[in-house]
């Protein structure tokens, strides 16, 4: 602490508590480039137990990146599509671990990637970050297509009078692209 080197925190089986006072200490020592890595590293991790609801959670209460470690079974599916599913979560950092050969068992093998998985699992959390897109609300140009083509809205087939009771028969949806002057006002 005290340098301009980041920290990343693992918080892995945390409480909220105990974050918050490891985040009150590195502070104390000005540390102030933090990432808290949010996983369970049970060696390997069941699908079921990776909680990946945490990450939104950390994300509202904490002003720092947020990272998910994986450590699902190597090689699985879910090795490859958990860390993207963290992305789509608001995770900011991924840990995953690659092995060249997983029977050698080395250190973290039960967890990890071989490069062809690997290679695999970023092309997950890619395509999974382009599904996200950006957190605006704007419209983007598909939008705007959308409105003009798909969108629908309610015209009147006929004059309707100040207290007339608007029926089915008196209106009509029509999209964007159609011409409302098929139903004349009569």
């Amino acid at each position: 602490a005290g340098t301009e080197t980041p920290v990343i925190l693992y918080i892995g089986g945390s409480t909220l508590v105990e974050i918050t006072e490891s985040i009150r200490q590195l502070k104390r020592y000005d540390c102030q480039k933090i990432a808290l890595m949010y996983g369970l590293q049970n060696y390997p991790t069941s699908f079921e137990n990776s909680n990946l609801g945490k990450i939104s959670i950390l994300n509202e209460r904490f002003e720092f990146p947020i990272g998910y470690a994986s450590h699902a079974v190597g090689g699985s599916k879910q090795a490859k599509k958990l860390p993207a599913y963290a992305a789509a979560s608001g995770a900011d950092l991924i840990e995953c671990h690659m092995s060249l050969n997983r029977k050698n068992k080395r250190v973290d093998y039960i967890s990890s990637l071989n490069p062809t998985e690997f290679d695999e699992m970023i092309r997950e959390v890619r395509e999974v970050g382009t599904a996200v897109g950006t957190p605006t609300f704007g419209l983007t140009d598909a939008e705007r297509r959308y409105r003009q083509g798909v969108r629908k809205s309610i015209y009147t087939r006929e004059r309707i009078d100040s207290g007339s009771q608007i029926t089915r028969d008196n209106i009509a949806y029509l999209r964007g692209d159609e011409d409302p002057d098929q139903y004349p006002i009569k």
